[in-house]
């Protein structure tokens, strides 16, 4: 006789919660009943008031045939739905043939055993059923109500301050979770009521917003890199790379400005932010405004949210009228009146003219694009002096400046650190006296430790850049890196988009620009220097003499000699 088939259903609703007591109830259950085969172990991550959570067992008879038994620890676990709802999920599977047999773990009277299987609500079992029903339904909705008091009570605690009443420290509390990776509690601050103080990661999150000014993720993500800094979310066994998704994300919350942004189920908004939570890394107007840049940089010609990137050198190609940024109208088709098919090919066009149509740079009044040809460019630069670029005289004289500058960040923090202490001193002295310190020096502390974590940052974030600069492959290697990278990119990487993207990442590092002369239709790559996402030198090419006079052309040309003697790199 063929054994009968038992399907162990095994619910939890939240991560937090774990299954092996359900499992080592079912494995009780089929020791008794040896006639029972395990046919499968379903298990839910889902809230038990969720509908229709049995229809892959109901609607699938070939593999759950009539005389099928649903195996659950408790009531629960079938259902904390209104009880009318789990009674017509229950008739739904007793009329498809199919039972149910409860299998606690702890059973002390053995009521359940005794009732066995389930396929119908007459009798003891049905009865119990539907007062369990009931039982799990209200202790739902007990649940529910000391939750949402329970974030009432949080929520409210963070409007008043009481920091110590809403988080706990870091580590294994789940409150940790719910403030910036780059801030941690400190609960003898404000005074015990608890206040939050930047972290290791503060010269990361601050780096992030200084570069985002001129940057999208992917340049950002690679320039952090480049300096030092790891991801703040690193995976056990992989390594601490940085992303663009990971910038991005960084980019978008609001957290930044000091905000803590209460939220209902769903992570849904739940009422006005609450404003001075955590410690702000930009000011309101400041946050406004890098993300307005952000979503210009995002919108306008070749931009990304089409998931294809248009302009392979976005962000470093500009015009050399008015020093803009160049995008990329990417290639169209034209149906003519004759059913033929016009293609378009893609055209640099100068955004600066695109956003103020053509008001602020035009040729002759008119806004004139440059053909997009992708191809040639790469050649030219597979084909460009890296040597002269990668010169050793140039990194070395690079790490001597950033050297000097660390030792100058370095000596403002130990000023700032003196400063402090000064203060501290003297504050301590007074309560020892049995004086009462003042409110003037006491504001005068706060603001001498914010500009000396302020002045630790910089020299954090200067000696990162420092590290980095040494460890820099120069020279001939480095050449040869460069055009490998340009002849691998186009021999399998201008398809894919990641690799594009890596790709425009890598470009930045080089310090090279493209510049796109409408009026006479050249395009030239070299090095250039940037400003505010304007080109305000480029230093590369002969043909601009043309444009240059006077003090322009004098300074031009002492540059251009400068770089080629010394091969001095611009940035």
């Amino acid at each position: 006789m063929a054994a009968k088939g038992v399907v162990s259903y095994q619910r939890v609703s939240t991560r937090g919660q774990e299954f092996p007591r359900q499992k080592q109830a079912r494995d009780q259950w089929l020791a008794k009943h040896p006639e029972y085969e395990l046919l499968a172990t379903k298990r839910d991550l889902m809230s038990g008031r969720k509908e229709n959570r049995f229809d892959w067992l109901i609607d699938d008879p070939a593999q759950f045939p009539v005389g099928t038994v649903l195996l659950v620890e408790d009531i629960d676990r079938f259902s904390r739905m209104e009880v009318e709802q789990g009674i017509r999920q229950l008739f739904a599977m007793f009329d498809r043939g199919l039972g149910i047999a409860v299998c606690p773990y702890f059973d002390d009277d053995n009521f359940w055993d005794r009732v066995g299987v389930i396929t119908d609500f007459n009798g003891e079992g049905g009865e119990q059923i539907h007062r369990e029903l009931k039982r799990a339904r209200r202790e739902s909705e007990r649940k529910r109500e000391r939750r949402v008091e329970a974030r009432d009570r949080k929520y409210a605690a963070i409007r008043e301050g009481r920091l110590n009443d809403a988080f706990k420290p870091r580590g294994k509390s789940k409150t940790g979770k719910t403030f910036p990776f780059w801030v941690e509690l400190d609960p003898k601050g404000n005074d015990g009521l608890g206040k939050f103080e930047p972290n290791e990661h503060w010269p990361l999150i601050q780096r992030i917003w200084q570069l985002a000014r001129t940057m999208g993720g992917a340049r950002i993500a690679e320039v952090l890199m480049e300096e030092g800094f790891t991801s703040p979310y690193p995976q056990k066994g992989k390594p601490k790379l940085l992303s663009d998704e990971v910038v991005r994300n960084i980019l978008r919350r609001r957290s930044a400005m000091g905000e803590f942004q209460p939220t209902m189920k769903g992570n849904k908004p739940n009422g006005d932010p609450i404003p001075g939570v955590f410690p702000p890394v930009v000011t309101p107007a400041e946050f406004n405004e890098i993300r307005g840049i952000i979503e210009e940089r995002d919108t306008g010609l070749g931009h990304t949210k089409t998931k294809k990137q248009s302009n392979l050198f976005a962000n470093r190609s500009f015009c050399a009228i008015c020093g803009g940024l160049q995008g990329v109208a990417p290639t169209t088709a034209k149906r003519l009146a004759d059913g033929s098919i016009k293609e378009q090919p893609g055209k640099f066009r100068c955004r600066v003219g695109h956003r103020t149509k053509g008001r602020d740079c035009n040729v002759n009044g008119q806004q004139i694009g440059v053909i997009y040809e992708e191809v040639p460019l790469l050649q030219r630069l597979s084909e460009y002096r890296w040597e002269e670029r990668y010169s050793s005289t140039a990194h070395d004289e690079e790490i001597n400046q950033q050297r000097q500058h660390v030792l100058a960040l370095d000596s403002t923090r130990a000023q700032k650190q003196r400063e402090l202490e000064n203060v501290e001193q003297s504050i301590e002295k007074t309560a020892l006296e049995g004086g009462v310190v003042s409110p003037t020096q006491m504001n005068l502390e706060e603001k001498l430790r914010a500009a000396l974590i302020d002045a630790e940052n910089a020299v954090a974030i200067a000696q990162n850049r420092l590290n980095a600069l040494q460890s820099k492959t120069v020279g001939k290697a480095a050449a040869r890196e460069a055009r490998a990278r340009v002849k691998a990119f186009m021999e399998s990487g201008r398809d894919d988009l990641a690799e594009r993207e890596k790709f425009n990442a890598w470009f930045h590092t080089t310090g090279l620009v493209v510049l796109v002369d409408p009026r006479t239709k050249r395009i030239e790559i070299g090095p250039g220097k940037i400003e505010e996402n304007r080109l305000v030198e480029f230093w590369d090419s002969e043909w601009i003499l043309e444009h240059l006079t006077g003090e322009d052309r004098e300074r031009y040309l002492a540059d251009a000699e400068k770089l080629k003697n010394t091969g001095e790199r611009m940035s």
